[in-house]
């Protein structure tokens, strides 16, 4: 791992982990990740569940869980239905724990994975979250052949670190965060909840985690993440030209929306007063003003000439898009 801060000669204070799960309807494959938490080589300190009116067996699974864990179990049942990203923000709020773990309700976890997370807090003091890679699967569990690294072009073969604002920066085009793939620090979570509009959970706490404090990206394949019919979010490994095709499709709507999320972002972390340095601020206002300039292209080819070409040239659309590509096809969409 790279060098960081050299952290103290006394005995770090040990930590405690909490798992937060949020389920719905997941009878078919909830068990199995239950299991694997219990093969931890180092057992989570609590099991928060928030159930999201399953009409299934899933909260009967639960319960018998709970009656033979080797740690507590607290599931709370939502009255009312909150959505998945409300239910995680809820049961991450109620864990207890030093560091949250979060988990889907199909994937499996490998043993060693609370292990190597908490000897990574240990090590860093000063990391507020950290991350693996996972190996996409079946339903049945069987390798497809490639990982959620591999299919957001995600790369290190060694862990790394990020200081803050770094990751946030590239976060913008790698988009390799699964909330299942990540443990962050509950102080951290107190920091920068509640999580804004337009913001789903794992997105949020990525971004605005990783704009306060360090991240640690450990290449390890410590989940496998199930791919299936009913799942909420699905990955598909698609050929260049349908990831062209795809972009193509995308509306001036979509950059007014990325650039009002982006917009809201930033002021709820000016208005929160956090020490971030003025560079990332910097770059993601100038990323709104980006987006801001595709949205309101002219609806004439010929009047858009003059300011593609002038974005173009100040390396906008390489840092904040996909460079030339996306200025062909903002000059050539009708």
């Amino acid at each position: 791992m790279p060098n960081s801060e050299k952290c103290s000669n006394r005995m770090p204070k040990p930590l405690t982990i909490s798992i937060a799960m949020c389920t719905y309807n997941g009878e078919r494959f909830l068990q199995e990740q239950l299991d694997s938490f219990l093969a931890q080589t180092r057992l989570p300190d609590e099991l928060v569940v928030c159930d999201d009116g399953s009409q299934d067996g899933t909260v009967a699974i639960l319960e018998a869980f709970a009656a033979q864990a080797p740690f507590p179990v607290r599931l709370f049942k939502n009255p009312q239905n909150l959505g998945f990203s409300k239910n995680f923000e809820k049961a991450i709020s109620l864990c207890q724990g030093d560091i949250i773990a979060l988990s889907d309700q199909d994937d499996v976890w490998l043993p060693e994975k609370l292990e190597r997370f908490e000897q990574v807090f240990l090590t860093y003091p000063e990391v507020g979250y950290v991350f693996c890679d996972a190996s996409v699967v079946n339903e049945n569990l069987r390798p497809l052949g490639f990982s959620v690294w591999n299919f957001y072009n995600f790369s290190w073969v060694s862990p790394q670190i990020f200081l803050p604002g770094k990751f946030s920066k590239m976060f913008l085009k790698i988009r390799a965060i699964a909330g299942a793939l990540m443990a962050i620090r509950t102080n951290l979570c107190r920091l920068i909840f509640p999580i804004p509009p337009l913001w789903v959970h794992d997105d949020w706490m990525s971004f605005a985690g990783g704009m306060i404090m360090g991240v640690v990206a450990i290449p390890d394949k410590f989940n496998k993440y199930r791919q299936h019919s009913n799942q909420s979010f699905g990955l598909k490994m698609e050929s260049l030209i349908n990831r062209i095709n795809k972009s193509y499709s995308i509306s001036s709507k979509h950059f007014i929306n990325i650039a009002a999320k982006y917009r809201h972002a930033l002021r709820t972390l000016t208005n929160n007063k956090f020490n971030i340095d003025k560079f990332y601020f910097l770059f993601f206002e100038e990323m709104i003003l980006h987006l801001t300039i595709r949205a309101n292209l002219p609806k004439k080819k010929i009047s858009r000439i003059h300011i593609i070409f002038n974005e173009f040239l100040s390396g906008r659309y390489h840092k904040y898009s996909n460079g030339l590509i996306s200025a062909v096809k903002d000059f050539t969409i009708t």
